[in-house]
């Protein structure tokens, strides 16, 4: 967990989840948000380093969506195509990704430019941007 759950509940918007609950979400939430940063924020953690306030408000409002937008998801949401001519299937993953970013994307474009972007290599200074 990139964000523990005493600091989770600290930064928390909502009412916090139960602290086992966390735990899936949180598993979810550090793929999305290292996803999102270019594996920054694994980087990051793995090397003892505090995370920016904002890269911390964006797991947690990450964390907060999760419920709803993964309440919301439908078979149809997941599997858009299937052939049974020796099992093919396609996969939608876009409607789930649509729909957290309609929530917490606004946020992503908040954190600060060397955490998010492949176009700036970020030499010197922390490991976690490069």
């Amino acid at each position: 967990m990139f964000v523990d759950y005493d600091d989770y509940t600290e930064l928390t918007m909502s009412s916090p989840v139960t602290d086992k609950d966390y735990e899936r979400y949180a598993t979810v939430a550090d793929l999305i948000v290292d996803h999102w940063t270019l594996g920054r924020v694994g980087r990051a953690s793995a090397d003892g380093e505090e995370l920016p306030a904002a890269v911390k408000a964006l797991y947690v409002s990450v964390v907060e969506s999760l419920p709803s937008v993964m309440g919301e998801a439908k078979v149809g949401d997941r599997v858009k195509a299937f052939s049974n001519g020796v099992d093919s299937f396609t996969f939608e993953i876009e409607a789930f990704d649509k729909r957290l970013r309609d929530q917490v994307g606004w946020m992503l474009d908040m954190l600060p430019v060397e955490w998010v972007s492949a176009c700036v290599p970020f030499e010197g200074g922390a490991k976690y941007a490069g």
